[in-house]
Order: C-alpha cells, then sequence, then structure tokens
C-alpha cells in the first residue's frame, strides 16, 4: 500500500501519506475525539493567493492546529480538551473588570498559564493563546508568532452537530488593517496573530498585546 508511485513523499499531489502529521492527526487527534475545524472545507482559501471568505464562520482556524490541515502542534483549546493542559493552566476571565495575563508559549512544554477564556455563555466563549515557532511548530515562519484570538461554540464542534461540512465551531480572527488574502507566511490565516501593542474587539470585549517576548506575551483584557 505505501510503496506504491503515489507514496514517492509525504504530501504527494493531493493525497495524503505517511507523513508523521497525518497521523497524529488521525491517530491522536480524531481518536480522542477532536473534529475538524476547517470551517467551510468547499471554500478552498487554504491556498496561497486565495482570498479570504467574507463570512468569519468559514475561515474555521485557517491552519493553526493540527486538527485545521494536519501540520503541527494542536491548538490550545484542543489540548486542553483532550487533557493535554490542566484547567489550571487556563485563566477564567471576568467579565466585570479590567485583567491582565501572563501567556506562555503554547508550544512549550511547562507548568506556566498556556491560555484564557472569556466565556459569554454556557456554550460560547473567546479563548486567546500566545504562539511562537518552536517546539513542534518549528518549521512555522516566525512572523506568525504572536497571540491567537478565536471564538468558540461547543454547539457546533463535530460531533456535537449534525451540520455540513463538518469543521464549525472555532473561528479564529483576523485583526483590523490584515491583508484581505487568506493566505500569509506560508499558511492560511497565517498573519491573524496580535502583535507588542495591537488589539482587537470580539464582543464587546477589547484584547492587547502590552509586553511580548521569548517568554510569551502579556495580555490585558477590558469591557468596552
Amino acid at each position: 500500500y505505501l510503496q506504491g508511485p503515489a507514496y514517492l513523499g509525504p504530501r504527494e499531489g493531493n493525497l495524503w501519506t505517511y507523513d508523521p502529521w497525518i497521523t497524529v492527526h488521525e491517530q491522536i487527534g480524531h481518536l480522542m475525539g477532536l473534529g475538524d475545524h476547517y470551517g467551510n472545507e468547499e471554500i478552498r482559501y487554504n491556498e496561497p493567493n486565495s482570498p479570504i471568505p467574507p463570512t468569519p464562520d468559514d475561515w474555521g482556524v485557517g491552519q493553526w492546529g493540527n486538527m485545521s490541515g494536519a501540520r503541527g502542534d494542536f491548538i490550545g483549546w484542543d489540548k486542553w480538551v483532550v487533557g493535554f493542559l490542566r484547567d489550571s493552566q487556563i485563566n477564567c476571565v471576568p467579565s466585570t473588570q479590567t485583567t491582565y495575563h501572563w501567556l506562555r508559549p503554547s508550544e512549550i512544554k511547562n507548568d506556566g498559564t498556556k491560555g484564557a477564556l472569556i466565556p459569554l455563555s454556557g456554550t460560547e466563549g473567546i479563548f486567546i493563546e500566545s504562539h511562537r515557532n518552536t517546539g513542534y511548530n518549528y518549521k512555522l515562519d516566525p512572523r506568525t508568532n504572536g497571540v491567537l484570538v478565536y471564538t468558540i461554540d461547543v454547539t457546533r464542534l463535530e460531533g456535537n452537530s449534525k451540520m455540513r461540512p463538518f469543521g464549525y465551531g472555532l473561528t479564529v480572527l483576523k485583526p483590523p488593517g490584515r491583508t484581505p488574502s487568506s493566505w500569509a507566511f506560508n499558511m492560511a490565516l497565517g498573519d491573524a496573530t496580535l502583535k507588542l501593542d495591537e488589539s482587537i474587539i470580539v464582543k464587546g470585549f477589547k484584547i492587547t498585546v502590552v509586553e511580548s517576548g521569548s517568554f510569551g506575551d502579556v495580555i490585558k483584557v477590558e469591557k468596552v
């Protein structure tokens, strides 16, 4: 099976092969209960020079995380869901006061805080995490480094919904002023991360990066 002419190299053509990341995707991600996060897979936005879909819901998470493209590390939400991160490593953000959160890079294994969650309801929220091109993401362009912000609706995640195609429930958000193209720095939504002093307003919350370095990112969350 793996010795035929179509399997001379990883990801040759449009075929899945013995690329180790598809093994992680299928044999670890899916078998642990994670769904795909492609958004609308019928919209082929995850290719160079393709325009970004007008509806953010169709973006999914671009190519952030192994469950959207079978490349690299899992995103923070997936790590938390399957138990790779403990509850103590995720800050629950209060909605009534301004707070600061030091987020360690998701790709580095340690006991530090790995994410901040802003609850919006019993099933929806905003997840915030820090990324650096190291660990299992060492091949990512360093320009992808920064703070990733995405919304969550657990009722729409694969396994909780009869929607077709699969892939909805998580939506990465791009800050104002980014390119209208879906492709940046060799990946879909590669320019979605917040840099130092940048901010984004989501569902009435303003998220700002106030410190940034090899240690990760410090973010400020305030109600607006």
